[in-house]
């Protein structure tokens, strides 16, 4: 990811794919939720809808 990324934010699952942190471009956790899947994530990829929980 180009440009100076102040804005720019990674989503990783946790491994089990209950749930998701977002990471802003330092590594800080900006916030975290848990993870409803639609269809088969194998399939259907990142779509899914997530509540955030905290920040």
């Amino acid at each position: 990811i180009g440009g100076h990324g102040d804005y720019a934010m990674s989503i990783r699952m946790l491994p089990d794919a209950s749930g998701y942190y977002v990471f802003d471009h330092h590594g800080v956790v900006l916030a975290f939720g848990a993870a409803v899947w639609y269809g088969d994530p194998k399939t259907d990829g990142w779509q899914f809808v997530a509540g955030i929980d905290g920040a």
